[in-house]
Parts: C-alpha cells; sequence; structure tokens
C-alpha cells in the first residue's frame, strides 16, 4: 500500500506532510525552504521525501480565492505543481485549501504556542490539514 505526500506550497516555505501507509492519517514531516526556482524546489522536496518509500501521489493545497476563483498564488502553484509532477513522476491531486491557514492558526494558538513557534510549525500543519481533509474526502466518497 503506498502513501499519500502533501504540500503545502508557498514562495518562502514549503510545507509536507505524509499519509500512513493505511491511508487514515496524515502526518507532519517538516518544512523546506524554497529553491531559486521551480525545477530547484521539487529536487529539494524530491530529496527531502526520498527516504519514505512507495509514496504513490501528491496532493497540493491550491490556494483559490474565497469566490472560488484562481489568484496569481493558485497560478503559481499550477506552475510548481507541473514541474514537480515531470521531476517526481508522481500524479498530483489539487485541494481546495481555502480557510486551511486560519484553521491551523486557530489550532496552534488554541496548543498554547506563541507567535514564534506558530510559524515555524503553520506551514507543516497547514499540509497536514490539506492532507487529511483530502484523506477525509476520500472516506466519505466510499462510505
Amino acid at each position: 500500500m503506498g502513501r499519500i505526500l502533501g504540500i503545502d506550497f508557498g514562495n518562502v516555505r514549503i510545507g509536507l506532510a505524509i499519509t500512513d501507509e493505511q491511508k487514515r492519517l496524515a502526518l507532519p514531516i517538516g518544512i523546506i525552504r524554497a529553491g531559486k526556482d521551480h525545477k530547484a524546489t521539487a529536487e529539494l522536496i524530491c530529496k527531502e521525501i526520498s527516504r519514505y518509500k512507495e509514496i504513490e501521489s501528491v496532493v497540493i493545497g491550491l490556494p483559490l480565492q474565497l469566490n472560488g476563483k484562481e489568484g496569481e498564488m493558485a497560478l503559481l502553484v499550477r506552475a510548481f505543481s507541473q514541474v514537480f509532477q515531470e521531476t517526481s513522476s508522481l500524479p498530483v491531486t489539487f485541494w481546495d485549501e481555502r480557510l486551511t491557514s486560519a484553521q491551523v492558526e486557530r489550532f496552534l494558538k488554541d496548543a498554547g504556542m506563541n507567535r514564534k513557534k506558530r510559524a515555524e510549525h503553520s506551514d507543516e500543519m497547514a499540509a497536514t490539514t490539506i492532507l487529511q481533509n483530502y484523506l477525509e474526502s476520500l472516506k466519505n466518497r466510499i462510505s
């Protein structure tokens, strides 16, 4: 059984998460700094995830505007995902990540983290939330 990788793409930091082998739970695996271009960033991610066996697909958060339309950041994510898919040979699925950042911020605040700690963990937690929401949607389709 393969795993699914979750990516919260950003211009500076990229949050990463991965499922357990049964694809029931999303787990944070870290943050990487973006490379000088999409190709360099894709290579950095591939290097970071090389220790995980049997990754079968990728879910990338697509930052839609509140009205559901794609803005500049969504277009940037689509451009990156194309390069990442070519570099990794993994199929990519987009997941609407609207309000994910607010959800993560609220969770980390409720956990008692100060602003600095929240900033350190928000990207990997966003990737984890995106991936977990995707897993929940798969579960609901089966039910």
